[in-house]
């Protein structure tokens, strides 16, 4: 079963870093692709999410990025 993606291509997202880690910033990026796979390529038949290809600001290429890392910019 497929659920359905928490953020759509072309929205601008946010990263949700641990509070407990001062020096990380809070980098915001757009949603250029995604996908729903497993997590661990091992054992592809559980532990599915989406992954997020997200460009973000300042970088031209662009990073894979599970699901529950991101969060989304309220415009």
């Amino acid at each position: 079963m497929v659920r359905e993606p928490a953020f759509a291509i072309g929205q601008q997202v946010q990263r949700n870093n641990k509070a407990c880690v001062p020096s990380s910033k809070h980098r915001t990026g757009i949603v250029v692709g995604r996908i729903f796979r497993a997590v661990n390529k091992f054992k592809p038949d559980i532990n599915k999410n989406w992954h997020y290809d997200i460009r973000w600001e300042g970088r031209s290429q662009t990073d894979p990025v599970l699901e529950h890392r991101l969060l989304p910019i309220n415009e």
